[in-house]
């Protein structure tokens, strides 16, 4: 495959005219299958001797070889069984919508308070790959330069921790069903200190959502892989970038 051969070191020794050619390459690989050399020369303004210096650079023997690198590029990607999917692309879509109508002001606001405050904030996933979802959080929260931001995924050590928590303490967790039971258990240990529960929850009844004392919900169909249920994370991003957006328009005093 063309891709294949082409690292950084090649690509950085292109000069203009030979990106060119590689930038025509990529956005026309059906017309340069069955192009001659000439053909193409001609389309791009160019002398075949421009193009068979540009096979060289990228290390093939000839034209010949880079129609034979494309048309097998071509060919890979029309068996791909990575296709467009559009009614994934809606049904996310129509779940982001419905996340947006679930936002509110006050709880919003709720939450901004307490990042501005000299609380600690403590996160808490129970691992997985709503793990990856407080990664971005926390990014987020050092972004805006919040000190005493902390993170845990090893449920031991967040259990120990949540019982030193205290009314100085928030505690943010996420969960794509709300009813796992370690995130619960953090969730009902922190309160239980007199922590501030925060809850990123689905729109469906759940234990979590009635522990918290600030709950955002999002929209999420189910999908299922084999045994496995799981769902689209994408909801959940849009409620932390809808969050610190209004508290930077809080900061901006818009």
């Amino acid at each position: 495959m063309l891709a294949d051969i082409l690292d950084n070191n090649i690509i950085t020794r292109l000069n203009s005219n030979e990106l060119t050619i590689l930038n025509y390459i990529y956005a026309h690989p059906k017309e340069v299958e069955t192009a001659t050399i000439r053909q193409l020369a001609e389309k791009l303004s160019c002398s075949t001797t421009t193009i068979l210096r540009f096979c060289r650079k990228i290390n093939l023997t000839g034209y010949s070889e880079l129609k034979y690198l494309i048309k097998q590029s071509n060919q890979s990607s029309s068996n791909s069984l990575i296709k467009p999917d559009l009614k994934t692309s809606e049904t996310l879509s129509q779940d982001i919508e419905n996340t947006l109508l679930l936002l509110k002001e006050d709880s919003i606001n709720q939450l901004i308070t307490e990042i501005d405050s000299n609380k600690s904030i403590h996160l808490y996933s129970g691992g997985g790959i709503s793990g990856r979802v407080l990664d971005y959080l926390e990014k987020m929260f050092f972004s805006f330069s919040r000190q005493n931001v902390y993170h845990y995924e090893a449920s031991t050590l967040a259990f120990h921790i949540a019982e030193t928590l205290t009314e100085n303490d928030i505690l943010i967790v996420i969960s794509s069903s709300g009813t796992y039971e370690p995130t619960i258990k953090m969730a009902n240990i922190a309160k239980t200190h007199g922590a501030k529960v925060v809850a990123i929850t689905p729109y469906t009844e759940n234990f979590l959502a009635m522990i918290a004392d600030i709950n955002f919900r999002f929209f999420g169909h189910t999908r299922k892989n084999k045994n496995t249920e799981y769902n689209s994370r994408l909801p959940i991003f849009y409620i932390i970038d809808a969050i610190f957006k209004a508290y930077l328009a809080s900061k901006e005093d818009i």
